[in-house]
């Protein structure tokens, strides 16, 4: 035997299952006291989720500003330290070709010192000698 399907005609509702009833009547009906109590509460604590968070960008904006400063500050210094570093290390070079130069002179004039001692040693050597010549004569 075959079993005829039993054909709804048009104009018949559409028979709906338990669930989907209930989410139909769900929709169609206006919302509780609950329902919008729970939707104020959450909408409340959103809120003050975003005035925190609000808050927190401010502080963060902040002190993201703070260190981009500090770190301009600190390119600077060590702009400026560079620099002086150069200056000095120039400073440096030029000290020491004074230095350099200061030292030759300073052995020259020991040098020529010497040389002028050595001259009185003669002199001096050579005035004895005729002192004693000079002596030796006179007696």
């Amino acid at each position: 035997m075959t079993k005829k399907k039993s054909m709804r005609s048009v104009n018949e509702p559409k028979k709906l299952l338990d669930h989907q009833e209930e989410n139909r009547d769900s929709k169609q009906q206006p919302k509780s006291v609950v329902d919008k109590s729970v939707e104020k509460s959450q909408l409340q604590m959103l809120k003050s989720m975003n005035e925190r968070l609000s808050k927190e960008k401010v502080e963060i904006e902040k002190e993201k500003k703070d260190l981009e400063m500090e770190l301009e500050r600190l390119e600077k210094e060590v702009t400026e330290l560079s620099e002086s570093s150069f200056y000095i290390k120039q400073e440096k070079e030029e000290n020491g070709k004074v230095i350099f130069e200061l030292v030759k002179k300073i052995e020259e004039s020991v040098e020529k010192e010497n040389d002028l001692l050595m001259k009185i040693d003669g002199l001096v050597e050579e005035l004895v000698r005729e002192e004693k010549d000079v002596e030796m004569l006179t007696q």
